[in-house]
């Protein structure tokens, strides 16, 4: 049910980060409340979120930048979140 904009970089994200992350992540870059849990708001509010792609891979690497592997994978985690915008 998600716009096809963001389809991918949340599949993405939850294959390499767990899927509540990824939905954490998604409701950040909505603006609702991240329990993880995407319901009804979530959903409205992803309807009505301009650039929610950008915004979601914002959020995304705040979180890959947060982990303690971040000074030997960051590179790649980045070339992750940017290949994923420019699908």
């Amino acid at each position: 049910a998600l716009p096809d904009s963001i389809r991918l970089m949340v599949f993405d994200c939850a294959v390499n980060c767990g899927r509540l992350t990824a939905n954490k992540i998604l409701q950040r870059a909505a603006g609702t409340k991240d329990d993880g849990v995407v319901g009804p708001k979530t959903r409205q509010a992803i309807a009505y979120t301009p650039d929610l792609a950008q915004k979601f891979a914002g959020f995304w690497l705040q979180y890959y930048t947060d982990l303690p592997g971040w000074t030997t994978y960051g590179k790649g985690w980045t070339r992750r979140v940017a290949n994923d915008l420019r699908i």
